[in-house]
């Protein structure tokens, strides 16, 4: 709740509409209940450019119908697919390509400034080898370089469309795209990175990064 105003708002989303000085009451309950007041300080300010609970919800998408609802939420049963079984999730591996995959870093070569993933050991530019430092793609911009679309793979809402991403600043990855229209799909299309569940095989989760068409 918002002292202030009277708002009924989630945190953040309290958050979000705060200025230096209010003050924000936050009550949790289930199992006893727990009460916080928040001071917002002029911090608040610093935070800026972040889409948001409001900027999802203006930008959000009607599910085509409730069959997909049901489908996606495993609130009805359908036949397996006749393919051979996903292999399972190795959480090695996750952990050595922590960095690189599920942190999305790459590399800016320091002599020449060159962007470039994944990451490197040769400058593919100057030639500068080992001279770098991190470079992060989370909240960078993309434009599909080229795509596909996979009629036979396995999906909860096929077909699976593959694409090609060129990253603005520099730099290029292979990854599946979602919460996208086929029929809209275009190369040259404006895309952002989007952290998704990937599968989920013998009990274990495995993510991965994917890309979704740019949110206005």
């Amino acid at each position: 709740l918002d002292l202030l105003e009277g708002k009924t708002l989630p945190a953040v989303a309290a958050l979000e509409e705060a200025k230096a000085g209010d003050k924000i009451l936050l009550a949790a309950y289930g199992d006893g209940c727990d009460v916080f007041i928040l001071g917002v300080t002029e911090n608040i300010s610093s935070v800026t450019e972040r889409r948001g609970i409001k900027g999802h919800l203006e930008t959000k998408q009607i599910l085509s119908s409730y069959n997909k609802y049901l489908l996606w939420r495993d609130q009805v049963d359908t036949e397996p697919p006749r393919r051979v079984p996903l292999e399972r999730p190795s959480a090695a591996a996750l952990l050595r390509d922590n960095r690189s995959g599920l942190s999305l870093f790459g590399v800016k070569c320091t002599n020449c400034g060159t962007v470039q993933y994944p990451p490197q050991r040769v400058c593919l530019n100057c030639r500068t080898k080992d001279e770098f430092e991190d470079y992060c793609f989370v909240d960078k911009l993309g434009k599909i370089m080229a795509f596909s679309h996979d009629e036979l793979g396995v999906s909860l809402d096929p077909p699976i469309t593959g694409t090609t991403v060129d990253f603005v600043e520099g730099g290029r990855i292979k990854m599946d795209m979602t919460d996208r229209d086929p029929e809209e799909v275009t190369v040259g299309m404006d895309v952002e990175m989007t952290f998704r569940k990937l599968r989920y095989v013998e009990g274990m989760y495995g993510y991965w990064w994917k890309c979704r068409p740019l949110r206005f």
